[in-house]
């Protein structure tokens, strides 16, 4: 591939990246993401095949990334106690899913996908949500009191998620009904330990300690 056509293909696949990342697949026309790449609509077609083929060349590049290294290697530490490594992922990933940067697309990507799942679903759970959720799962394993069977860390896991995606999309609501809760990053931030306690409590945690197991 000459230097030229793979500046354009990059252009392209971060361009698209950052719509699928703000927007969502279903929001995001090639029109817009050739418009912020300053490429010609017909190269999409050219790379990629489609937009599905687009999105799919994003979701196998952000698969391998070094950020997902950051978001799973420190979660599997084991001279950190299990509370300490799920507060960290639970705030990094709300961090991610609630605030636009280069260090949050595979959380938004996934946030979105959860919620209006696309044909690439099959490709995405096998590339990005799995292996995070593997992640987290032994971290609850580690933590839930011993007997606990698997389909209860299972839904505790699910729990977790499910208050970190409320959060993530309830913003509009959330201001009419409950303005005192702040988006900035430290209001995030606060939103991810109390995340964390009410689920550590769940598990058994006293007063949600994050340090003891």
């Amino acid at each position: 591939m000459k230097a030229d056509d793979n500046d354009v293909r990059n252009r392209i696949i971060t361009a698209a990246t950052e719509c699928f990342a703000e927007n969502g697949f279903k929001a995001t026309s090639v029109r817009k993401i050739c418009e912020r790449a300053g490429a010609n609509l017909a190269m999409v077609n050219y790379y990629f095949g489609s937009k599905d083929g687009l999105y799919l060349a994003i979701i196998d590049r952000e698969g391998g990334s070094a950020e997902m290294d950051e978001l799973t290697v420190p979660a599997r530490d084991a001279s950190v106690p299990a509370t300490l490594r799920l507060a960290h992922l639970i705030e990094r990933l709300l961090v991610d899913m609630m605030t636009s940067g280069p260090h949050s697309l595979i959380s938004r990507l996934i946030s979105w996908e959860l919620v209006e799942p696309t044909a690439a679903l099959r490709h995405i759970v096998d590339t990005l949500i799995q292996p995070l959720q593997e992640v987290m799962q032994e971290l609850v394993r580690d933590i839930a009191p011993p007997g606990t069977s698997e389909v209860e860390i299972r839904n505790n896991l699910f729990s977790i998620l499910g208050q970190m995606l409320y959060y993530s999309h309830s913003k509009p609501v959330n201001e009419m009904m409950a303005p005192d809760i702040v988006y900035d990053e430290a209001g995030i931030r606060e939103i991810a330990r109390h995340v964390t306690a009410f689920s550590l409590r769940a598990l058994g945690v006293a007063d949600g300690d994050q340090g003891t197991r």
